[in-house]
């Protein structure tokens, strides 16, 4: 039997790709027999070595396309901008380098890398894109000129085009969903795994997270000196990127637990009664699926996170934090949540029915679109 050749490219923008895609490899490494799996991605290789060791392959190479963010932790839209004229400019070399690398693979699978569909349409393989956003519409969003025809948008647009499939995950923009409609099918979230834990009920127990890209790190920092006078609430904080001070202020704290690494920090969402983060999709997926309550912060001008906020609220299952309420602030927004809002959001949210078997439905999904075996 021919051992099947899958590459997997992952998008190199923050932390969300690589879980989703790490949750369908071990589904596919479980499920599909006489496969191996090749990763293309750089910046959390080392996550998931830490996951599959030898398992799987690893090139380390960039995918091109990510955002740019300021020291506020909103998008640089004239650095992001130049960002995608780069990917313009690279992408031809990209493609020629994979090619000779890769001259035959069996399916190429991506979230979301739109040159690797380029790339399965040169190598003449199946491609499958799995995502909740393109960059294409991310593009049009923030770095369109409206004045002429857009070379990057075109040429984004051209890529996504030649991508076979395109697996949907929940809370998709509708114009992606509209504009692929020939083409896609609809998955549910796709999900870690997570440790069982037993929670304290001493306490409430609160996880305030950064996120991949380092968004609100500015934002938390000048807020955990202040977390110590909200007694009635334990804190999980992440202190990997924080200086010796902050730290500090931590550890001398009753109620501030340090909590290190950003796959530490997920797994600590079982143990939380409510989350405040960034709305990025993957911890929205993580937040609903555990059916956890959540503060979130929208980005400035970020057009993915204010659309995910946007999908929650119409499911009435949001709180939100504005920049206004960090810091000293954070006192009386947290007060306020925990006695107007977290117990009409914990009951919404466990009376919601979200499913998180997307992996096994793409694998399942792969298996019977190119007949291979289980």
């Amino acid at each position: 039997m021919k051992i099947k050749k899958i590459l997997i490219f992952i998008s190199d923008e923050g932390f969300g790709h690589t879980v989703r895609q790490r949750s369908l490899i071990k589904i596919i490494l479980k499920n599909i027999k006489y496969c191996e799996v090749e990763v293309i991605t750089s910046k959390k290789i080392l996550l998931l070595k830490e996951t599959f060791k030898n398992k799987i392959k690893y090139h380390h190479k960039h995918n091109l396309i990510e955002t740019i963010k300021k020291k506020d932790g909103s998008i640089d839209k004239i650095k992001t901008k130049k960002m995608f004229h780069h990917w313009l400019k690279s992408k031809k070399k990209w493609i020629n380098d994979m090619c000779k690398k890769y001259p035959n693979p069996d399916l190429i699978i991506s979230d979301s890398v739109p040159q690797a569909f380029e790339l399965a349409k040169k190598t003449n393989t199946k491609s499958i894109n799995i995502s909740h956003f393109t960059w294409n519409w991310f593009y049009k969003k923030h770095c369109k000129n409206t004045k002429s025809k857009d070379k990057v948008l075109y040429e984004l647009d051209k890529s996504y085009n030649l991508a076979d499939n395109f697996l949907i995950l929940p809370l998709t923009p509708a114009e992606i969903i509209k504009k692929y409609k020939k083409k896609h099918k609809k998955i549910n979230f796709v999900i870690s795994d997570f440790d069982k834990v037993k929670k304290t009920k001493k306490k409430i127990n609160c996880l305030i997270m950064d996120n991949g890209t380092k968004t609100l790190s500015v934002f938390i920092k000048k807020t955990i000196p202040y977390l110590k006078y909200i007694k009635n609430v334990n804190f999980f904080v992440g202190i990997k990127s924080y200086n010796q001070k902050i730290k500090k202020n931590i550890i001398d704290s009753k109620n501030i637990f340090p909590v290190n690494g950003l796959k530490k920090i997920h797994h600590t969402i079982p143990l939380a009664d409510f989350v405040i983060a960034r709305a990025g999709f993957n911890t929205i997926t993580e937040t609903l699926i555990l059916k956890k309550p959540a503060i979130f912060f929208n980005e400035v001008d970020n057009e993915e996170t204010s659309f995910n906020i946007k999908m929650l609220r119409k499911l009435k299952i949001i709180s939100i934090i504005k920049s206004n309420e960090w810091g000293e602030n954070i006192i009386k927004r947290i007060n306020k949540f925990l006695t107007f809002e977290l117990n009409s959001l914990t009951k919404k949210i466990k009376n919601e029915n979200f499913l998180s078997n997307g992996a096994n439905q793409a694998t399942d999904f792969i298996v019977k679109d190119l007949r291979w075996q289980k």
